[in-house]
């Protein structure tokens, strides 16, 4: 649930408190995720300093029939997220967690997990690609009635 202020200032034009985006970029093989934060300085959020480095978000078109995309587009600057990149063998299995905050404070207003389906590194950006594959890549029913499974019904 989040409060009042967070909601108050996410529906105004020119709100008092200001938004706060931060990521965490985690992969099973190593044992510290990637902390970044929208901000112009770092911050300590839940104990953890998160760097300040700009980000972009962007959400895919609706596309009939296509599994929907957001794309993450993060500033190159320093080459550690790179680093981070290379030790995680590309990414492959890496998840995003998206973090929203008011500034100042130290509480999450909402948080999503999201799985990361591609990253793409270029000289000035590296590019994050999240949905819910394993969710919505996956078969409706476990066991589909066809010839090869159950021939005595066909």
């Amino acid at each position: 649930m989040t409060s009042a202020r967070y909601r108050r200032a996410a529906r105004e034009l020119a709100p008092e408190d200001i938004l706060h985006t931060a990521l965490e970029i985690a992969h099973p093989s190593i044992p510290t995720p990637v902390r970044v934060v929208a901000d112009a300085a770092n911050r300590e959020i839940e104990g953890h300093v998160y760097a300040a480095l700009a980000f972009r978000v962007t959400l895919s078109a609706d596309v009939d029939r296509q599994q929907p995309v957001v794309s993450i587009l993060v500033d190159n600057v320093g080459r550690d997220l790179v680093q981070w990149i290379e030790r995680a063998d590309g990414g492959a299995g890496a998840t995003v967690r998206v973090m929203a905050l008011l500034a100042g404070e130290d509480a999450i207003e909402w948080e999503v997990t999201l799985d990361v389906g591609a990253i793409h590194v270029g000289m000035s950006a590296v590019r994050i690609a999240l949905g819910y594959e394993p969710l919505l890549g996956r078969r409706a029913v476990a066991l589909r009635h066809d010839p090869q499974t159950t021939p005595g019904i066909f």
